[in-house]
C-alpha cells in the first residue's frame, strides 16, 4: 500500500509539473503538441509514404498518391506535363512531390507532410486559444479531430493536404481580427494567405479554393454590413495580389515549355467536369445528406453562438453555409474535404465551446468527447497498419504487393522493362511502373477509363496506339468488366494473354502477337 501511495504521489507531482509548465510556457506546449500529432498522424495515416509501410502499394487508398509520385518522377526525368503525361489537375502538388523526391523519395515526401501538418496544427491550436484562453480541453478536441479525420481519409500526399496550412493560417488571422486583436493588420495578413490558398488551388485542384472563397464572401458580407468599402477594397487587393503569385510563377513556366493551353484545358473543363459528374451516386448521396444536416445544425447553433460573440458567429455561419452550398454541388470523395479539415475542426470546436457555456456542460462531457475521438483514432489506425502486414483492408496489403511486384519483375524481361514505351498499364495503379522501374512513354499511362467520360477522345487514342506499329510490347490490363468493354477488343486483337500460373486479381499480362 505504501508503495502504491508513493507511486500515486509521484505521478501527481509529475502531472502538476506538466500543468505548471503548460501554464508558464503555452506556446512551447502548443509546439510540442503540434509536433507530436503531426508525426503520429503522418506515421500511421500516410499509407502512401510512411516508413511504417514497407513499399508503395497497389490499392484503393493510395491510387491518387501513387500517380502524383509517378508524375513527379516523370517531371524530374525531363518529361513535360500534359504533353508527355496527362492529368486533369495542376502542378503545385507535383512540385511538392518533386521536392520530396529530391530530399529522399517516398520518405522525403513524408517529411514534407509532417512539416505541413505541424504548421497547420500549430495555427489550429493558436486559433482555439483566441476564444478558449488557457483551458486545454477544446484544443485537445480540435487537434484530435483533425488527426482522426486525416487517419480515416488515409493515403497522404493528396492535393488538399498541401493547402491545409494556408487555410489554417488565414482562419487564425481572421479569427484574431474578429475578436479585436489588431483588427486591420490581422485581416490583411489573413486576406494574404486566403488569396495565396486560392492561387495555389487554381494551380493544383481548383476545388480546394472553396476555403479561400468562403473567407472572401465573409469579408464581402462584413464590409457591406459595416459599410466599410475601404476595407473591402484593401483586403480584396491584397488577396488578389497573393492569388496571382503562384500564377505568376507557374504559368510562364508552362508557356515557355509549350503546355500552357493544354494545362488550362485539363485543369478547368476536364477537371471540373470530373468533379461534378454523377459517378458514385451512393457516396455522393450520403455526403449530400451529411452536408445538409450539418448546414441545418449550423443555422441552429448560430443563434447560440451569437450570445458568445455575434461577430465570430457570423463568420462561422457565412463560411459554413458557403462551403456547404459548394459541396452540395460537388459532393464526392472524402479526400475532397482535406483542405478544409482545420476549418471543420475549428467550427465544431467553437460550437462545443459555445454549447458548453450556454448549457453549462460539465467538464466530463468534453473529456468524453476527446477520449472517444482518441480511442476511435487509435483503433482505426492500428487496425489499418496491423492489417497491412496481415490480411489487409481495402486491398492494402504488404504481401499482396510483394506478389504483384515479383510477378512484374519475373514475367516482363529486364530488357523490356528498361526500354521506354515497352509497357502500358490500362486502368492500373501507377505503382506498377515503379515496381518494374518502367517508363510507359505514353501520354495516358493509367486511369484511361476514369478520364474517358471527361475526355472521350482518350479511348480512340489508346486504341490507335495499341494498333500502331509503335505499340508497346506488353500490356497490363485491369480485369474489371468496364475496362474489357472499352479496350478488350483491341488488346485481344493485337496481344496474347500470358499465363503466369496463379493469376493476379488486379490485372492480367498481355504480350504482343
Amino acid at each position: 500500500m505504501h508503495a502504491l501511495t508513493r507511486a500515486s504521489t509521484k505521478m501527481n507531482k509529475i502531472w502538476n509539473s506538466i500543468k505548471s509548465f503548460r501554464s508558464a510556457h503555452p506556446f512551447v506546449m502548443d509546439i510540442l503538441l503540434s509536433a507530436f500529432f503531426a508525426f503520429f498522424t503522418c506515421f500511421f495515416a500516410s499509407t502512401a509514404n510512411s516508413p511504417l509501410y514497407g513499399m508503395s502499394s497497389y490499392d484503393y487508398i493510395n491510387l491518387d498518391s501513387n500517380y502524383f509520385y509517378f508524375e513527379a518522377t516523370q517531371m524530374l526525368g525531363g518529361a513535360k506535363p500534359y504533353l508527355n503525361f496527362y492529368d486533369h489537375k495542376g502542378l503545385y502538388h507535383l512540385y511538392i512531390d518533386c521536392l520530396g523526391i529530391i530530399i529522399g523519395g517516398r520518405t522525403g515526401i513524408w517529411i514534407l507532410e509532417i512539416v505541413h501538418a505541424f504548421i497547420s496544427n500549430l495555427f489550429l491550436l493558436k486559433t482555439v486559444r483566441l476564444f478558449e484562453g488557457s483551458k486545454f480541453i477544446h484544443r485537445a478536441f480540435a487537434i484530435v479531430l483533425v488527426s482522426g479525420i486525416t487517419s480515416i481519409i488515409g493515403s497522404g500526399n493528396l492535393e488538399g493536404e498541401w493547402m491545409l496550412p494556408f487555410v489554417t493560417i488565414f482562419i487564425y488571422h481572421y479569427t484574431k481580427a474578429i475578436l479585436g486583436h489588431d483588427e486591420d493588420k490581422s485581416f490583411l495578413i489573413g486576406s494574404f494567405f486566403m488569396g495565396l490558398e486560392v492561387g495555389l488551388s487554381i494551380n493544383s485542384r481548383p476545388l480546394d479554393a472553396i476555403w479561400g472563397v468562403t473567407g472572401a464572401i465573409y469579408m464581402l458580407v462584413l464590409c457591406i454590413k459595416e459599410k466599410n468599402f475601404k476595407r473591402l477594397l484593401l483586403n480584396g487587393g491584397v488577396a488578389l495580389g497573393a492569388c496571382l503569385i503562384p500564377c505568376a510563377i507557374i504559368w510562364p513556366i508552362a508557356a515557355s515549355q509549350g503546355y500552357f493551353v493544354q494545362m488550362m484545358d485539363a485543369v478547368f473543363p476536364h477537371g471540373m467536369h470530373y468533379i461534378i459528374r454523377n459517378d458514385y451516386l451512393l457516396e455522393r448521396g450520403v455526403h449530400s445528406i451529411i452536408i445538409a444536416v450539418v448546414m441545418a445544425v449550423e443555422v441552429y447553433l448560430y443563434f447560440i453562438q451569437r450570445k458568445e460573440n455575434k461577430d465570430l458567429a457570423l463568420y462561422f455561419l457565412v463560411t459554413s453555409l458557403t462551403a456547404g452550398v459548394f459541396y452540395l454541388i460537388v459532393a464526392h470523395s472524402t479526400n475532397y474535404y482535406w483542405a478544409g479539415l482545420s476549418f471543420f475542426a475549428l467550427t465544431l470546436t467553437y460550437y462545443l465551446y459555445c454549447l458548453s457555456r450556454a448549457y453549462d456542460f460539465t467538464k466530463w462531457i468534453n473529456k468524453i468527447a476527446v477520449m472517444a475521438l482518441i480511442t476511435a483514432e487509435i483503433i482505426y489506425t492500428f487496425v489499418i497498419s496491423l492489417s497491412y502486414y496481415g490480411p489487409g483492408l481495402y486491398g492494402f496489403s504488404y504481401q499482396k504487393n510483394v506478389t504483384i511486384r515479383d510477378a512484374i519483375v519475373n514475367v516482363i524481361p529486364e530488357a523490356d522493362r528498361k526500354k521506354a514505351g515497352s509497357v502500358l498499364a490500362i486502368d492500373c495503379d501507377a505503382v506498377v511502373y515503379q515496381y518494374g522501374s518502367m517508363n510507359p512513354n505514353f501520354i495516358y499511362p493509367i486511369n484511361q477509363s476514369w478520364w474517358a467520360p471527361d475526355k472521350p477522345e482518350i479511348v480512340q487514342e489508346v486504341t490507335n496506339y495499341l494498333s500502331s506499329e509503335n505499340k508497346p510490347t506488353w500490356v497490363l490490363m485491369n480485369n474489371r468488366e468496364e475496362t474489357m468493354k472499352r479496350y478488350g477488343e483491341v488488346v485481344l486483337a493485337n496481344y496474347n494473354l500470358v499465363s503466369i500460373g496463379q493469376p493476379l486479381a488486379e490485372f492480367s499480362f498481355y504480350h504482343v502477337k
